[in-house]
């Protein structure tokens, strides 16, 4: 099939930019509607093979409304709530593909669930558009009908957007009958699992979806969903509590009747388990008592570094505005206060560059990446290592923040026509590259290139401005770089494990 024409309405939109504009750029000729397009250009887009509505469903009837398509083209829905559409999309005359994908916008691809709504319709690019769908190894759920869809979704959507307003009123209802003001923070401060499962639950409903998509969720999408809420309320005010252990020992017995493996059940209580380890990380051991979040294994004097009266020199691995100038900067200053004043950076790029200058007495002391959560043991300074003799002084991890960086002209990945960078940078994110961006190559530089180099490479033209580099937001500024994405690293936890060295 030669590359279909393909409106794109939404394409602002979170979906828009971040899972449908990536999947189709390099597959079709792709034309991003949004609410700024000119009046032309929505002419012309009406006119593509394929329109995607990624749109609020309210919005459709705006876009299609009393115009009939060709029985060639096709429209593909990815609506949250179906209520009227199929009547809606019907009288357009063409053919109709209904989709929801379950998960949002920034879930990996394989991990992605899409519910089919209703027939496939016999149209070559339906079945394109699943089979690019497929090869990203998405999941799918086929569901009979709007209505089905619609009834599914009021209970799994509908359920949790309840639990928030009962919780805010509660808490609210509560300071008012007692008399005390009690925050969420102090309740998370002596969480339970299942309390601070509760909260993760209540924050991801709040700030996962649009307003104008809670409030379809809580009184639109299935008629009979507030009007079941109504009811349970009352029958909890009039008489439930009068008979609360039949009621728990039912409760008990529907958990059972889930035909699910084994390990179902263990599972989930290891991912409570999880969410309550992190509310206490974040409140108690984070928020509390910590002053830094760089994780010490081991952790020298600042006398160790400071050789008589002169300035101690560091060697780094890397230039300035790279992860280890980062860290050396954050270890000196957080961890054993030094100021700037007594010290000063040799720029040694390569790690093997750092151990040789501390072995020789070229610096007074060096620090060097020697691996990283994502991306495993850095090999070449694990080989320097072995090469050297020196005193570690000093063992510690810092978390890491990577950033695709571009020349400011870029204001588009998809202006992109390479990633570019470090090979260990780059493994860092191949996992989202890959995800996000499959369609864009990318290209290792040899391990003498460090972070913070390619991006100043980039700005003095050295480096093509069409390449995207991976640097930290520190380089962005020194270089006068755009920061255009940041977070790019797959680890949700990416951090580097940094030694601090002097000679033996």
């Amino acid at each position: 099939m030669t590359h279909p024409s393909i409106a794109l309405f939404g394409a602002r939109g979170e979906m828009g930019r971040y899972i449908l504009t990536p999947l189709l750029d390099r597959h079709a000729a792709l034309a991003a509607v949004d609410v700024d397009s000119t009046a032309e250009e929505k002419r012309r887009a009406l006119t593509a093979d394929c329109l995607i509505l990624s749109v609020p469903r309210d919005a459709v009837s705006g876009i299609v409304n009393a115009l009939r398509f060709q029985p060639t083209q096709l429209i593909i829905e990815i609506c949250s709530s179906k209520k009227d559409l199929p009547a809606v999309l019907a009288c357009t005359g063409a053919a109709v593909l209904s989709l929801h994908p379950m998960n949002g916008p920034h879930t990996p691809w394989a991990q992605q669930k899409w519910v089919i709504v209703g027939d496939v319709p016999a149209h070559p690019l339906a079945q394109w558009f699943l089979k690019l769908l497929r090869e990203k190894q998405v999941l799918f759920h086929a569901i009979r009908s709007a209505e089905e869809h619609d009834l599914l979704l009021s209970l799994i959507l509908g359920l949790p957007e309840m639990m928030t307003v009962f919780m805010f009123h509660f808490l609210e209802q509560f300071r008012s009958d007692s008399g005390q003001h009690v925050r969420m923070e102090d309740l998370l401060k002596v969480t339970s699992p299942a309390f601070a499962s509760l909260v993760s639950t209540y924050i991801h409903t709040v700030c996962s979806s649009a307003p104008w998509l809670r409030k379809q969720l809580l009184t639109d999408i299935h008629p009979q969903f507030l009007q079941t809420c109504r009811n349970v309320f009352q029958s909890l005010l009039e008489e439930q509590f009068d008979r609360i252990d039949p009621f728990l020992q039912k409760q008990l017995e529907r958990i059972h009747e889930i035909q699910a493996p084994d390990e179902f059940i263990p599972t989930i209580r290891q991912h409570v388990t999880e969410d309550f380890n992190f509310m206490n990380a974040i409140f108690l051991r984070g928020g509390l008592t910590s002053k830094t979040d760089l994780y010490v294994q081991k952790l020298c004097t600042r006398e160790s570094l400071l050789p008589g009266n002169k300035l101690s020199r560091i060697g780094i691995h890397g230039i300035q505005g790279s992860f280890t100038d980062e860290a050396w900067r954050r270890f000196s200053s957080e961890l054993l206060g030094m100021r700037e004043d007594e010290y000063e950076l040799a720029e040694l790029v390569h790690s093997a560059n750092v151990l040789r200058a501390v072995h020789t007495g070229e610096v007074d002391a060096g620090i060097f990446a020697f691996a990283n959560s994502g991306s495993g043991g850095y090999l070449a300074s694990i080989e320097a290592m072995g090469e050297y003799d020196y005193r570690l002084l000093a063992l510690f991890t810092m978390p890491i923040n990577m950033c695709i960086l571009t020349h400011p002209s870029i204001e588009s990945v998809h202006q992109l026509e390479a990633f570019f960078g470090h090979p260990v940078a780059l493994s860092q994110c191949r996992k989202t590259l890959a995800q996000r961006w499959p369609d864009i190559p990318v290209e290792a530089a040899t391990d003498a290139m460090d972070t913070a180099l390619s991006a100043k490479l980039l700005r003095e033209g050295k480096i093509s401005p069409t390449k995207g580099i991976f640097a930290s937001k520190r380089a962005a500024e020194l270089y006068g770089l755009r920061l255009l994405v940041e977070g790019v690293h797959h680890d949700p936890n990416n951090a580097t494990a940094f030694a601090v060295v002097r000679k033996k």
